[in-house]
């Protein structure tokens, strides 16, 4: 099972590919239980850290917004 990539080199569109990865084996259903419980873990803290990556992009842009209007 693949891991997530530290934050360091975090990218957006991998993560989602990712997530996107999981919920398919997810689904299928012939994924073990202890392994679909990892699974699991690994798409919430991709899911966390894609929301903190989102939030932080959301605050440069309103503030390269608020910059232009000076």
């Amino acid at each position: 099972m693949a891991q997530t990539k530290p934050m360091n080199t975090f990218s957006l569109e991998h993560s989602f590919a990712r997530i996107k990865e999981i919920q398919q084996l997810l689904q299928q259903g012939e994924v073990p239980f202890e392994d679909s419980l990892k699974l699991f873990a690994e798409a919430e803290k991709l899911i966390h850290q894609c929301q903190q990556y989102l939030n932080q992009a959301e605050i440069t842009i309103q503030n390269l917004i608020e910059a232009d209007k000076e």
